[in-house]
């Protein structure tokens, strides 16, 4: 019998296991205590309405504050309600989402291994990098709301604001051609009804509140944001992400996959090799004609060339019928400038080649040292903004001291190939410096390419260790073709030129060609390489 007596040495304080359970029975789920407010029946619209309304702030912003979300960390089970929610209220496409929910892992003070929960959408940031870079204004930031807009009509389809925003939230839609993005449901806020995600939370892990900007800076300031997430203070998210419990240590990423190669952007590949190889070849020619060598076959070429690879640039528009808009953001955006600065690049060519094919006409000859002058400083002023649309994106392997000078090498490089073709095509003497040129550059080129290579073996690789391991992982037969092509190219043929000066057609076009095949190569490898940041949990480099 000493049995049945067992069950009474538990403390008076603690029930029985069939207690237990019998009481967990009783309790509501939150899924079902959300389903008891959406009931039909008499009674239950006041406490509906209540449940939205403790959900959204009592009043306006005032000056000086916006709206923005708060998500309870500890209150997100990962359900998805919000995704589905805002999917299909906004009539989202199958494969799009303008909310996701990712998952972190990290230990607590014991050294016990946590999960947690995010639910992530537009920030809606003080400093907005999507209007920031947007060539047709197709951002608003409301004055009085905060709320970050994207106006559906002015769109172009450049992809440029899901390159620009470091928290992955416009999403390109290639079947209308255009980007969209959360907008916070500002026309049901407008009209005192919570936003999709927000009513559709079972657990209330989502609201609204009204936020004072300055306190939104002070806390970027301080790097209260979300861990494992991009530094706030690139754009100034206004999202809360709060939690009663102590902070996780050794926080990151769960159920993260490989990074795998970006898009190659092939129209934008060739634009930029082409473009600047016509710079290149433009500055080049005109030092020629200084040297009194004037090669007028070489800024014909040089303009096709440019001309050629300004058209391509069109092919990577979802909407290239509406492109005339891309100057509009020149106040802010470095590709309106660089669309400008190729525009006035294309004016003042075409007016060089006009002169020096028509010398007979007025004035020509004494316009033409000014239009030569102009269309290598547009060119290289064009040149300079292509490198900045990705500089301004603030990703590592993007960074000043690499793009720019690159860029400015592939002009250097690739200009000298152009000209050598057109001097050996036009039996004119090669001048030896400028096989002693590519020489040089090629040099510096690899050399620049092999030194990220050092930060695949990184501790803790970042960004540029990320990118290291593409260059020498999935993209490493590419990465190994176009050094090849250029050492070649660039290297063994010019060195094989100085030599033998009379195979200059036959050694000046298959350098041209190799080189130019690297380039292109390499261009590729710019886009496919780069590690784009990435949100706690998204799947997705």
């Amino acid at each position: 019998m000493h049995l049945l007596e067992l069950p009474t040495i538990r403390r008076r304080d603690e029930p029985a296991l069939i207690e237990a359970l019998l009481a967990e029975q009783q309790s509501l789920a939150a899924v079902e205590r959300f389903a008891r407010l959406h009931v039909a029946g008499p009674g239950t619209g006041p406490a509906q309405a209540r449940y939205y309304r403790d959900l959204l702030p009592l009043g306006a912003p005032q000056p000086g504050e916006q709206y923005a979300f708060v998500v309870d960390l500890d209150s997100c089970s990962g359900c998805k309600a919000c995704v589905t929610a805002c999917h299909s209220l906004n009539g989202l496409d199958d494969d799009e989402a303008f909310r996701d929910v990712g998952l972190l892992t990290g230990r607590d003070r014991q050294g016990l291994h946590v999960l947690q929960y995010v639910t992530t959408a537009c920030h809606h940031c003080l400093e907005p990098a999507c209007l920031a870079g947007c060539p047709t204004r197709a951002y608003d930031k409301d004055s009085v709301t905060g709320i970050v807009r994207h106006l559906d009509d002015q769109c172009i389809g450049c992809h440029y604001c899901t390159l620009m925003c470091p928290y992955d939230v416009p999403k390109y839609n290639p079947a209308k051609g255009i980007v969209r993005k959360c907008d916070m449901c500002r026309q049901r806020l407008a009209d005192g009804e919570a936003p999709a995600c927000v009513q559709a939370c079972p657990n209330q892990a989502i609201r609204i509140e009204v936020v004072a900007r300055a306190a939104v800076q002070a806390a970027a300031a301080a790097g209260d944001f979300l861990a494992d997430a991009p530094d706030p203070l690139l754009t100034l998210p206004t999202t809360r992400f709060v939690s009663k419990r102590e902070p996780l240590r050794d926080v990151s990423a769960a159920g993260t996959m490989p990074d795998q190669p970006a898009a190659a952007h092939l129209p934008l590949v060739f634009m930029l090799v082409l473009t600047q190889m016509s710079v290149g070849m433009f500055c080049l020619a005109g030092v020629l004609e200084l040297a009194g060598q004037p090669i007028a076959a070489s800024q014909l070429a040089a303009a096709v060339i440019g001309l050629v690879g300004l058209h391509l640039a069109i092919l990577h528009l979802g909407r290239p019928l509406v492109a005339y808009r891309a100057w509009l953001g020149w106040r802010t955006s470095w590709m309106s400038r660089e669309i400008i600065a190729f525009g006035l690049f294309s004016a003042s060519a075409f007016g060089l080649v006009v002169a020096t094919l028509l010398p007979q006409m007025p004035l020509a000859a004494a316009a033409r040292p000014w239009l030569s002058l102009a269309t290598c400083l547009w060119g290289a002023i064009g040149v300079f903004c292509s490198a900045m649309i990705y500089v301004a994106t603030r990703r590592e392997f993007w960074s000043f001291s690499r793009t720019v000078p690159r860029f400015a090498l592939t002009a250097g490089l690739l200009g000298a190939a152009g000209l050598l073709v057109v001097l050996a095509l036009t039996r004119e003497p090669v001048p030896p410096w400028l096989p002693a040129m590519l020489v040089s550059f090629t040099f510096v080129r690899l050399i620049a390419d092999t030194s990220i290579l050092k930060h695949r073996d990184d501790e803790r690789p970042g960004s540029l260790g990320r990118s290291a391991g593409l260059l020498s992982g999935p993209l490493t037969h590419w990465n190994q073709l176009q050094s090849l092509a250029a050492m070649c190219g660039g290297a063994l043929l010019p060195l094989l030129l100085l030599q033998s000066p009379h195979a200059a057609p036959l050694v000046g076009l298959l350098s041209a060609g190799l080189l130019v095949a690297a380039e292109l190569i390499h261009r590729g490898l710019f886009f496919a390489a780069v590690a784009a940041p990435r949100m706690p949990g998204a799947g997705h480099p």
